[in-house]
């Protein structure tokens, strides 16, 4: 006998089109402005903007998960 439950995670959807918009994004970016500087400060401000861009495009969402629990099996 099995009991299904569910439970909730949080998952990000990394499906081809959200691939591809994240790719041509980030093309845009001025990649010298984060490797060509010598400046610790700056260079993270420019890698927060290739956050934002991550996550706006591979935004987080809830699902539920079915979990199934065998009762039948005896625990060691």
């Amino acid at each position: 006998m099995q009991i299904q439950s569910s439970k909730t995670r949080i998952i990000q959807n990394f499906i081809k089109c959200n691939v591809h918009d994240f790719k041509t994004k980030v093309s845009y970016g001025i990649w010298d402005a984060i490797f060509g500087e010598n400046d610790v400060n700056k260079i993270l401000n420019n890698f927060h903007i290739l956050l934002r861009i991550f996550y706006s495009i591979f935004s987080k969402k809830k699902t539920q998960v079915q979990i199934k629990d065998s009762t039948w099996m005896t625990k060691v």
